[in-house]
This record gives structure tokens, C-alpha cells and sequence, in this order.
């Protein structure tokens, strides 16, 4: 997993689902009419990228972003926007200390559960989740 500042505390996320790491901001162009969470539409190797302010769409208070996480969904080129990137993580060596899973009454919200790495700990997100919301979200604003 790749694990992040943001918004005070830590959080990480599945490597399967990331396309590359990016440890800057991509300049980007204001998209009309879009949510406040968007932070603009950037181009990227021949591709344009909508920049989504993590923060902003999980309502935490901002904080200045020092990198962009490409994420690998479908057709969609969505860029998370977060603060400092700690570093990579392996899962299944002896990096992670516990895990606690969240019950089933927590499906509502983007973190999955969560581990212990160097005595912090980080709250691993459901990525698929939220880049569903986001669509869905999108796909409600065009009709």
C-alpha cells in the first residue's frame, strides 16, 4: 500500500488500484460548474486528468497538496490530490502490526479499516467505493 499525510492524519491506499505516484502538483485548468472538490482538469502524458481535492469530498478541513495519487479505474483518469506521500508499505511483511476492521454499519464511509505501521495509525481507503460515489455523483449533476 502506499501510505499519506492528509488532513492530520494518516491514510493508505491499495497499490492494484494506483496507475503512478506523482510527488508534485500537476498544473490544471478550473473546470466550470464543478463541485468544490474538484480542483481542476490537468494534462498528463497525452491524457487529461480530473484533479480531485481528497480532502474537500471526505469534508476535512484543507491543507496544502504536495502530490497527486493517478488512480487505475476503468475509463475514468481521476487524480487524488493529498498531502505528503510517507512511502510504500508491504502489506503482508512485518511492516503491519494489526489491522482492525471496521463492522458492517460503516459501510457508508471510504475507510475499509485500519493498521498499525511504526506505532501510527493509518486508515486504509476504499478507493472503489469512492471513485463509484464520484461517478455517481457526475453522472447525477449531467442528466
Amino acid at each position: 500500500m502506499i501510505v499519506f499525510r492528509m488532513g492530520g492524519g494518516l491514510f493508505g491506499a491499495d497499490l492494484a488500484q494506483i496507475r503512478e505516484v506523482l510527488e508534485r502538483e500537476l498544473p490544471s485548468t478550473w473546470v466550470p460548474k464543478a463541485p468544490p472538490f474538484v480542483k481542476g482538469a490537468a494534462a498528463y502524458h497525452g491524457r487529461t486528468i480530473l484533479l480531485v481535492d481528497l480532502l474537500a469530498f471526505l469534508h476535512l478541513p484543507a491543507q496544502e497538496t504536495e502530490a497527486v495519487i493517478l488512480l487505475d479505474f476503468s475509463e475514468s483518469d481521476i487524480g487524488l490530490c493529498v498531502g505528503k506521500v510517507l512511502g510504500i508499505v508491504d502489506m503482508t511483511g512485518g511492516d503491519i502490526k494489526e489491522t482492525v476492521r471496521k463492522g458492517d454499519k460503516d459501510t457508508g464511509v471510504y475507510v475499509d479499516r485500519f493498521v498499525l505501521w511504526k506505532d501510527k495509525v493509518v486508515g486504509l481507503l476504499n478507493i472503489e467505493k469512492l471513485l463509484t460515489d464520484l461517478d455517481g455523483y457526475f453522472q447525477m449533476k449531467g442528466r
